[in-house]
């Protein structure tokens, strides 16, 4: 097998080794590692391509590293010539350039006029930030124990419908002339100057199959960074916690009182972005805290990576950080709730690496 026939399932299979596939006839179907489509994710038997009929997402090998393992093109090429020859790297720079360049599929959507589409990302944050307190908006909040002083800290927002935008009229270059965006909460993601990186959308479920959108035409890689504020426990004002997903990120830091940072990579296949990566290493103290399924803990052996002294305090009782403490607060005796979970997983190891 060479690297220019080498097929998505074998990496989606190891991705998700748990994940039963429907046989299609030509493709192999599954939920789609980015928006959760459930059976949307068809992966092409022969050619090594990938589609999802939900958000679009498309490419090869290379693509799929990309997206889902925020490497860049060279990382993805090495990581598939070493999976395709067994380890051997003897080609020529000349003939590995080519093969390269052979299994690079087209580019998702590109932007034609970034400031056009910061200017019609805001507009649209805008006008969700206004149905914030829509009563689909407060019950979504509620089941995810998120205050509705915490959501507006951070400006999120609800998209109260379904709505199609005309490609062209947000700077984004497509094939098709308008995307759709659905009905959900919005959450926005910045850049660090300023801007708008992404805006990922927490579906209601009435409304699709699926729970994660993202804006088309923004960066998928950009992580959800909420840092520290004045009030709360001086003491842990250097802390930083590292979660898959904004709103378990959220909760944590809305009942830590603000006084530690949180950076969630939105996936556990995510890597932390640059901006990230220096704040974890800024901070004193560093804590993984992924969720309780396979995919989390191979996301731990990936983040334990990141500093010699990084600490680990996976959720006790649940999937995740809210289905453990709404776990808890029906009474089952094996689940934490979010209070003694710092005290017993996050405080303690803390106290514990001061003292030595």
């Amino acid at each position: 097998m060479t690297s220019s026939t080498l097929s998505v399932i074998d990496l989606y299979k190891k991705d998700f080794p748990g994940v039963r596939l429907q046989d299609g006839g030509d493709t192999l179907r599954g939920p789609c590692p980015q928006c959760g489509g459930r059976d949307r994710f068809g992966m092409f038997k022969h050619g090594g391509y990938f589609i999802c009929r939900k958000c679009g997402v498309q490419g090869n090998a290379v693509e799929y590293l990309k997206l889902f393992h925020n490497m860049t093109i060279q990382e993805a090429c090495a990581h598939l010539d070493y999976k395709a020859t067994g380890g051997s790297m003897k080609q020529s720079a000349k003939a590995s350039s080519s093969a390269h360049q052979s299994i690079i599929a087209p580019q998702l959507p590109k932007l034609f006029d970034p400031d056009l589409w910061q200017k019609q990302a805001a507009i649209f944050l805008a006008e969700c930030q206004a149905h914030l307190e829509d009563k689909q908006s407060l019950a979504y909040l509620q089941v995810r124990h998120i205050d509705l002083v915490t959501a507006k800290h951070v400006g999120f927002g609800f998209n109260h419908c379904k709505r199609v935008f005309q490609c062209k009229a947000w700077g984004i270059n497509s094939d098709k002339e308008t995307f759709t965006v659905p009905a959900g909460l919005a959450m926005p993601i910045h850049n660090g100057t300023g801007g708008l990186a992404n805006i990922e959308l927490r579906c209601v479920p009435k409304f699709l199959e699926h729970s994660h959108w993202n804006l088309k035409g923004c960066d998928d890689n950009a992580n959800f960074i909420l840092r520290s504020v004045a009030y709360g426990l001086p003491e842990y004002h250097e802390t930083t916690l590292v979660f898959e997903s904004i709103l378990d990120g959220l909760f944590a830091w809305q009942e830590a009182q603000g006084c530690v940072s949180v950076v969630c990579t939105r996936g556990a296949t995510k890597k932390l972005d640059e901006r990230a990566r220096r704040l974890l290493n800024e901070s004193k103290f560093a804590v993984l805290c992924p969720d309780g399924d396979k995919a989390g803990v191979d996301a731990l052996t990936r983040w334990a990576e990141l500093r010699r002294d990084i600490m680990a305090a996976p959720v006790v009782g649940g999937k995740d950080l809210t289905d453990m403490h709404g776990a808890a607060l029906q009474g089952l005796t094996q689940a934490l709730s979010i209070w003694q979970w710092f005290e017993q997983c996050v405080w303690r190891r803390i106290k514990a690496a001061e003292q030595g």
